[in-house]
This record gives structure tokens, C-alpha cells and sequence, in this order.
């Protein structure tokens, strides 16, 4: 997949995760909505990470609703805060 090869050595040689909001080219290839990151880590931090990233999913669903209008901003910065 050409540039995503590049978000993957440093997580897996030096055990140091690395997110990204990939380039564009990237974006096209893999089909990814604008809304996605690409999280590159070590298989052994997958477990102890787990519950922290599905803690997000309720963040994750607000700013969605928000963004297409269903919960406002205000709203949700309150929430945030």
C-alpha cells in the first residue's frame, strides 16, 4: 500500500505507538472516512489499550451526531468540559 508502510516500523521496532491522519494518497487507496485515524502499535499493548479506546466510543458517537446535526455544539462542549 505504498505510503502506509512508512506509520508501521516505529510501533513495531521500538515499541512506540503512533497515530496518524494519513496523506491524502493514503486516504484514496484505503478508502478511510475523514473522520479516521490509523493507529499503528505492538501487539502486546493491544489488551492493556483496549478498554481505554472503547472508552472513546461514546465521545466518538457525540461528535459524530454532532457534526451532522443532531446534538449541538453547545451541548456538546458542556458535556466535554
Amino acid at each position: 500500500m505504498g505510503g502506509l508502510l512508512g506509520h508501521h516500523p516505529l510501533p513495531l521496532l521500538q515499541g512506540i505507538p503512533n497515530i496518524t491522519f494519513l496523506s491524502l494518497g493514503c486516504r484514496i487507496k484505503t478508502g478511510l472516512d475523514p473522520c479516521h485515524l490509523m493507529l499503528g502499535m505492538a501487539a502486546q499493548d493491544l489488551e492493556p489499550t483496549h478498554p481505554h479506546i472503547q472508552d472513546l466510543a461514546k465521545p466518538i458517537a457525540m461528535l459524530q451526531k454532532a457534526r451532522t446535526g443532531g446534538v449541538k455544539m453547545e451541548k456538546f462542549r458542556r458535556m466535554a468540559n
